[in-house]
């Protein structure tokens, strides 16, 4: 399966998704804000981002812009329990 970064500052909401999608058979890094997430995708071990949208020191958006200019050959994931569709 794949190799998936989870970028989550909830302990509760990382463990959660974590094992969601370790029962579907995926390896997961957590990273708790954008900021040591650039850090993690640059080993070269994710394949795919899962980032929540409120992050502190670099919110979610920044780390997508940042991920389209330094890794764009991966693919990311936004999600928020905020918010509406605009």
């Amino acid at each position: 399966m794949s190799n998936i970064l989870l970028v989550e500052d909830s302990p509760t909401q990382a463990l959660q998704m974590k094992l969601l999608l370790e029962s579907a058979g995926h390896h997961v890094v957590c990273s708790d804000d954008g900021t040591s997430a650039i850090e993690q995708l640059a080993t070269g071990t994710s394949e795919i981002v899962v980032t929540d949208l409120e992050l502190p020191v670099m919110n979610g958006l920044d780390l997508i812009k940042r991920m389209r200019a330094d890794f764009p050959q991966i693919p990311a994931v936004l999600v928020t329990g905020q918010g509406s569709e605009r």
